[in-house]
């Protein structure tokens, strides 16, 4: 995960920034992976609700 002081200015300085924190599944075995997929999609789910509200 990038840390928001690593982002450019103009990114750091918006409102709409949404930094997650998603562990990197590389090392992980196949449910590992599963999980990290289906926490990334209820986040996703999240963000698309937001958006269009």
């Amino acid at each position: 995960m990038v840390a928001k002081n690593d982002l450019p200015g103009y990114l750091q300085k918006s409102d709409k920034l949404i930094l997650w924190d998603i562990v990197d599944p590389e090392s992980m075995d196949y449910d590992g992976h599963v999980k990290i997929r289906d926490m990334i999609y209820k986040k996703v789910q999240v963000l698309v609700k937001n958006i269009i509200k």
